[in-house]
């Protein structure tokens, strides 16, 4: 029986994953956090037009 070492991988494929994994870590992270800024600043946005308006109303009706 032949015992296969995955450190002698000719190859390469596992230091090609290991230095691939940490940068698809980092870019799903800063893709998360931009995508949620969006969503926060659009929310953000919808409230204040709300307010907005409301004080608009307010300012009419007095």
């Amino acid at each position: 029986m032949v015992k296969v070492e995955r450190v002698n991988d000719p190859s390469g494929n596992r230091e090609r994953n290991m230095l691939w994994r940490p940068y698809t870590f980092i870019v799903a992270i800063i893709f998360a956090l931009v995508l949620s800024l969006v969503f926060i600043n659009e929310r953000y946005q919808t409230h204040q037009t709300k307010l907005s308006s409301a004080k608009t109303a307010l300012s009419r009706a007095n």
